[in-house]
């Protein structure tokens, strides 16, 4: 029992000892705002602290709220106290957006004090009425694109930080909305790849909207007419002889046009790339002479052409005749067909049209299979003919010995 005594004798002490060395203005307390609230303005914020009466300051009267400001204390506002708290509803337009910490100084009659524990004061408070920074950095403008587009944007917030960033897509009289992305922060910049085909072909313009975490809103950041183009160009391509001898010339064309992007003048020759004279010098059935189109939105049509080589000693049947894939016109000789147009990709991303080839094509044998068919078909004959020879002559032997037997018996 005695020990018992003796620790809470020394447990008092100590209490008393505390209370003897705490500094004046150690249990004052900010209680509104809290760590880490903001606004947009001070304007009829609440403002509190409490204290202990005595032991922090006896009899207070008044208050001064400090905001502290580039490293310096300086008054916010004034407030009324009573016997446990001081508070105030403070506005103040002077006070720019920025990080802020709090304090406060209490006021009797005689004398004054200010929080002395700093984890009792207000750190930080944020006032930022001013909206993000932006800058649409891609798609270029007036440029034009097809299939995957990565639309970036470099967007910050020098206060409170950012809360979300949208590329709002519309048409080109802003007439109406298409759609809404949002981007992900990656190195710094906001970014969305977005597949263009998901709208029809045209231009549109691209907003990028930014928003603080106090939802300020900046929405100047914009692109105007950018075109989406996932049409491929029409192209106009034809032979004059789809059969000829070994090492005779073949004469190609090929035009091609995009109504809307227009064709990539630095592809190929003026956007089109094919060949004049295919080569001739090995024979072959449906051997293929291509012509590309490539458009300022990297769209590429790819038209096929087939056509035989036949030996020098053998001479061909068939007439010449063109063939033009992706038009109206279609072959007129040698029974030459093309497929419809399919689609496949690039290795480098962009998007083709052109023709498969499949089986013969239609088209007819070399004069060598045909002169190969001829004899089987004569040999076949002769065969045939031989056979029946043969059964009438067995018929009239077996009648003729028949008979004999008769005349005998």
């Amino acid at each position: 029992m005695t020990k018992k005594r003796g620790l809470i004798l020394i447990i008092t002490i100590i209490l008393l000892a505390w209370l003897v060395l705490a500094l004046p203005g150690d249990s004052i307390r900010i209680i509104s705002p809290i760590n880490g609230a903001n606004a947009t303005s001070l304007q009829n914020i609440l403002f509190n602290a409490t204290y202990n009466n005595i032991s922090d300051i006896t009899d207070p009267q008044s208050a001064v709220f400090y905001f502290n400001i580039s490293g310096i204390w300086q008054p916010i506002g004034s407030a009324v106290c009573n016997s446990i708290s001081c508070e105030a509803s403070i506005t103040n337009t002077t006070i720019p957006d920025g990080v802020y910490g709090i304090n406060i100084t209490i006021s009797n009659s005689s004398s004054s004090i200010s929080i002395t524990n700093s984890s009792n004061i207000v750190h930080p408070f944020y006032i930022d009425s001013t909206p993000p920074s932006s800058n649409l950095t891609a798609p270029q403008p007036t440029s034009n694109y097809s299939q995957i587009i990565t639309l970036t944007a470099n967007v910050t917030d020098a206060t409170i930080g950012i809360n979300t960033v949208i590329f709002n897509i519309t048409n080109s009289s802003n007439a109406a909305q298409s759609t809404n992305t949002a981007a992900a922060l990656q190195n710094n910049l906001y970014i969305k790849a977005f597949n263009t085909s998901q709208l029809s072909d045209g231009y549109y313009n691209i907003t990028a909207i930014a928003t603080d975490l106090l939802n300020n809103i900046n929405s100047t950041s914009k692109i105007s007419r950018i075109l989406f183009d996932s049409t491929a160009p029409t192209t106009t391509h034809s032979c004059d002889d789809l059969t000829v001898l070994q090492d005779d010339e073949i004469t190609c064309t090929c035009t091609a046009t995009d109504s809307l992007a227009g064709l990539n003048l630095a592809f190929g020759n003026n956007g089109i790339s094919f060949t004049v004279h295919p080569s001739t010098s090995s024979t072959g059935n449906n051997l293929q002479t291509s012509c590309t189109a490539e458009d300022t939105a990297s769209n590429r049509k790819v038209s096929t052409i087939y056509y035989n080589v036949t030996s020098s000693g053998s001479s061909s049947n068939s007439p010449s005749g063109s063939s033009s894939p992706g038009s109206s016109s279609s072959p007129t000789n040698n029974n030459s067909t093309q497929n419809n147009s399919t689609q496949s990709n690039l290795s480098d991303g962009s998007t083709i049209t052109g023709n498969a080839l499949s089986g013969n094509q239609g088209n007819d044998a070399t004069a060598e299979q045909k002169a190969k068919a001829k004899k089987i078909t004569i040999i076949s004959a002769i065969i045939l003919a031989s056979a029946i020879i043969i059964i009438l002559a067995s018929r009239k032997m077996a009648r003729f010995i028949k008979t004999k037997k008769l005349h005998s018996a």
